[in-house]
Order: structure tokens, then C-alpha cells, then sequence
């Protein structure tokens, strides 16, 4: 099994990539908002750059969502079926599920 893991931090954000065969997995802790939506798109495109075919973003620790990050991610789903891959959020916390919910985003956006 190759595995690798990445930091990075960003004032409100922090994104932890670890990648296994051809799964990574993202975890988001912080505020995903207009100031760190674009990491999280560019950390998805170096997955999907880096061979994985699973994406999944685990958002527990995710303690604010809002629509630039909504935006974000569901841009990064959408490039990610371009490419092959898929995507799927895990652990989504009740502030960022609620505003999720009232988009009717959970089946574009792979929520379980």
C-alpha cells in the first residue's frame, strides 16, 4: 500500500491529503469559506493529477461552510467525473450539512 500525507494550512484552514493506492483522502478542518475555497479545489486537482479515483473529502472537523466553499466543491465534483474520478463528502458536521441540505446538494455532491 503506497501512502503518502500533506499539510497545508491556511488562516482558517487546514487541509490534510493522504493518498492510498488510488483513494485520497482529504480532511478539512476549519472554515471553508471565500479565503481557502481555492486550496481545496487545487488540492483536488492534484489528486485527480496524482492518479486517485476515490476522492474523499472528510468535512468532520469542518466547523464552517459557506457558499464559495459549497461553490468549491461541488466544481470539484464536477471535474472530478470529468476525469474518471469520483467524490464523496464524509462526516459532514450540522452547521455546513444544514446549508448542504438546503441547497438539495447531497446526491451532486456525494454526501454520506
Amino acid at each position: 500500500m503506497y501512502e503518502t500525507a500533506y499539510d497545508f494550512n491556511e488562516s482558517l484552514l487546514q487541509v490534510t491529503v493522504v493518498y492510498a493506492g488510488d483513494e485520497a483522502r482529504l480532511v478539512l478542518s476549519g472554515e471553508l469559506d471565500v479565503a481557502s475555497a481555492y486550496r481545496v479545489d487545487e488540492e483536488l486537482r492534484r489528486a485527480v493529477d496524482h492518479g486517485a479515483r476515490m476522492l474523499v473529502l472528510d468535512m468532520s472537523r469542518t466547523s464552517f461552510l459557506d457558499m464559495s466553499g459549497v461553490r468549491a466543491l461541488i466544481d470539484g465534483a464536477r471535474s472530478a467525473r470529468s476525469s474518471g474520478a469520483h467524490m464523496r463528502l464524509a462526516g459532514l458536521a450540522d452547521a455546513p450539512r444544514r446549508l448542504v441540505d438546503a441547497l438539495s446538494a447531497q446526491l451532486l455532491l456525494g454526501v454520506v
